[in-house]
C-alpha cells in the first residue's frame, strides 16, 4: 500500500532530480525515483559491507559511536576519520595501524556500507544480542 509523506529535499538533491533523465521522462515522477534509491541504498549498503573482525568492528564502532559522527557525504575517507576521532595524526601511532591500512584501500561502497552499518547500529536495541555476530547478522538481514 502506498502511502504519502511530505519531502523535504536539500537543493542538491532536487537538482539532481530535475536533471535525471528518468524524471523527466515520466514528468517529473520523483516518487519512484526515491523509492528506486532507497533500494538501491539498501542493496549496497548490506552487499558492500566488508568482512571485518570482531575486534576491528570494535574499534570502529568505539571511534565513531564516542565522537558521535554525523553521517558523511562522499567522498568517504574512513581512516582519516578514525585516526581524528582518536587524536591520532600518524597512522604508526595508531594501536591497530593494519586497520588504518584496511580502510584506506576499501572502496567507497565499502565505507558507505560501514557508515550505514553504525547509523543502524546505533539505533538498533541491542539487548537481546549476546554476541557481535549475533548483531551484525540482525542488522545486515
Amino acid at each position: 500500500m502506498n502511502q504519502e509523506y511530505s519531502l523535504s529535499l536539500t537543493e542538491k538533491t532536487e537538482k539532481i532530480l530535475k536533471e535525471n533523465p528518468l524524471a523527466l521522462a515520466n514528468k517529473k515522477n520523483w516518487s519512484d525515483i526515491i523509492n528506486r534509491a532507497i533500494v538501491i541504498d539498501d542493496h549496497i549498503s548490506k552487499n558492500n559491507l566488508p568482512q571485518l573482525t570482531n575486534n576491528e568492528w570494535g574499534q570502529i564502532l568505539n571511534s565513531f559511536l564516542e565522537d558521535a559522527i554525523n553521517f558523511q557525504l562522499p567522498p568517504f575517507n574512513l581512516a582519516d576519520d578514525l585516526l581524528n576521532g582518536v587524536g591520532i595524526y600518524n597512522e604508526s601511532a595508531y594501536p591497530n595501524p593494519d586497520l588504518i591500512q584496511r580502510l584506506r584501500k576499501m572502496s567507497q561502497a565499502e565505507q558507505y556500507a560501514i557508515l550505514v552499518f553504525i547509523e543502524k547500529y546505533r539505533w538498533t536495541d541491542l539487548t537481546d544480542y549476546g554476541d557481535f555476530d549475533t548483531v551484525k547478522s540482525a542488522i545486515t538481514t
